[in-house]
C-alpha cells in the first residue's frame, strides 16, 4: 500500500510536470498550462483510489478564513509601507472604483480556478497521496511546495511572453514560489481545506497582481524595483514570506510530526 501511494505520488508529480507544458506547445495556449491540472486531478484522483475526504474538499471555520486572509494581506501591506517610506515608488493615480473592479474579478477568477486545477493538484490530490504513502506532514509540505515552484518554471521562462521573467529574476521568483507553496501548504494542514488555500491564493494573485503586478505587466505601482520590493519577483519577497512561514510553522506546531493514521486512508 505504501509502496504503491510513493509510486502514484512520484508518477503524478513527474506528469504535472511535463504534461502541462506539452499540452500548452502543442495547443499554443498559455490558458491551458494550468487548466490541463484539473482533469489530470480527476484521472490521477479515479486511478489511485484517494477517498474524497482526504482530498480537502470541505469548509474550514473562521479562523482557518482568518489566516488564508492574513497572508496577502500582510504581505502586500508591509512592502507598500517599506516602499512608500523608503523609495521613489507611487501610485500611478488609479481609479479606485476601476482597481476594486478589477481586484474583484481577478479574485472571483483566481478562486474558481485555482481550487480546481493548482490548489486541487497541489494541495488537493498530491497532498493526499503523500498522506497515503504515511510520509510525515514535514515531507509533505516539502514535497508539494517543490513540485509546485518547479512547475512554475515553465511559465515563467517558455510560456506568453506577458508572464515571462528575465533570467536573473528567475532564481529569486522560484525561492518565492516554493515559500509561496509552503505557507499555502501550511494553511492546507492547518485548515485541512483546499477551499481555505483558494481563499489564500485568490487574494495573494488579486492584491499582488493588481498592485505590483505580474511578470512584465505593470500594476498600480510605479517607479520601484521589483527585483528588490516584488512579492514574487524580489528579495523582500523572500524575507517577508519567511516570515510568514515561521509564523504559520508556530500556529502548527506539533502537527508536522504527524504521520497519518491507518484508518484514515481505508479504500
Amino acid at each position: 500500500m505504501k509502496r504503491t501511494k510513493l509510486y502514484w505520488a512520484i508518477t503524478g508529480s513527474i506528469i504535472a510536470l511535463i504534461a502541462c507544458p506539452v499540452f500548452s506547445y502543442i495547443l499554443s495556449s498559455s490558458f491551458i498550462y494550468a487548466l490541463i491540472l484539473f482533469p489530470m486531478t480527476l484521472f490521477l484522483w479515479y486511478l489511485s483510489r484517494i477517498p474524497k475526504n482526504r482530498i480537502g474538499i470541505k469548509f474550514g471555520d473562521l479562523r482557518s478564513v482568518l489566516i488564508a486572509a492574513f497572508y496577502p494581506i500582510f504581505v502586500t501591506s508591509s512592502i507598500i509601507v517599506v516602499l512608500l517610506f523608503f523609495s521613489d515608488a507611487h501610485f500611478a493615480h488609479p481609479s479606485f472604483s476601476i482597481l476594486i473592479k478589477n481586484m474583484f474579478i481577478l479574485l472571483t477568477a483566481t478562486f474558481i480556478v485555482a481550487l480546481l486545477t493548482e490548489e486541487g493538484f497541489f494541495r488537493g490530490w498530491l497532498w493526499s497521496i503523500l498522506e497515503a504513502a504515511y510520509f510525515t506532514n514535514w515531507i509533505i509540505l516539502f514535497w508539494t511546495s517543490l513540485v509546485f515552484s518547479l512547475w512554475h518554471y515553465y511559465a515563467v521562462v517558455f510560456l506568453a511572453s506577458e508572464t515571462t521573467l528575465p533570467s536573473t529574476i528567475v532564481p529569486i521568483y522560484l525561492i518565492n514560489i516554493l515559500l509561496v507553496g509552503i505557507n499555502f501548504g501550511l494553511i492546507r494542514l492547518l485548515s485541512g481545506s483546499i477551499i481555505i488555500c483558494s481563499v489564500s491564493h485568490s487574494m495573494w494573485n488579486a492584491l499582488l497582481y493588481s498592485i505590483f503586478g505580474h511578470g512584465t505587466n505593470t500594476g498600480i505601482l510605479s517607479e520601484f524595483n521589483y527585483q528588490l520590493f516584488d512579492p514574487e519577483r524580489g528579495y523582500m519577497g523572500i524575507i517577508i514570506n519567511i516570515l510568514v512561514a515561521l509564523f504559520l510553522l508556530w500556529l502548527a506546531g506539533d502537527k508536522l510530526k504527524h504521520v497519518a493514521t491507518q484508518q484514515a486512508h481505508c479504500v
